[in-house]
């Protein structure tokens, strides 16, 4: 069961209806789940944060010897981009990923972030961000075969 699916069970009417539900399933069937975001007040953006919210149901019996996962050793990985400098601002996304990947027993595949980026076309022109982006690319590809 996931998303309004598991809500409905609980007896809990969920107050939206979208397609969660349906990303779920896509993040589920993934061979990689990439999760990509802006850094908005030193944390995910709010869009990701309600899906990594909704993502909760994907979990059950944590904390009990029976803690399963339907993303249970599947590959996840963080994309960051950031305006400021990582220090003092962007730190603790990698953290609180580390935490995401522990308790939805998912692989970590890795993070990244690019900072001093507050436009994402600009990265085309950025040499070093360019290169850190081709390395994890390759390093999850390889983390794929």
């Amino acid at each position: 069961m996931r998303g309004q699916e598991a809500l409905t069970a609980a007896g809990i009417q969920p107050g939206v209806d979208d397609e969660t539900d349906a990303i779920l399933d896509a993040i589920v069937n993934a061979d990689l789940c990439v999760l990509a975001t802006p850094l908005f007040c030193w944390t995910f953006s709010a869009l990701l944060m309600q899906l990594i919210e909704r993502m909760t149901t994907l979990v059950t019996g944590y904390g009990t010897p029976s803690h399963d996962s339907q993303v249970k050793d599947k590959g996840f990985a963080l994309l960051v981009t950031a305006a400021g400098p990582i220090e003092n601002n962007a730190e603790l996304l990698p953290v609180a990923f580390d935490r995401l990947c522990e308790f939805s027993l998912a692989k970590n595949a890795g993070h990244l972030v690019i900072p001093l980026c507050s436009n994402p076309e600009a990265l085309a022109d950025n040499a070093d961000a360019r290169g850190q982006a081709e390395h994890f690319a390759a390093s999850l590809l390889d983390g794929c075969a």
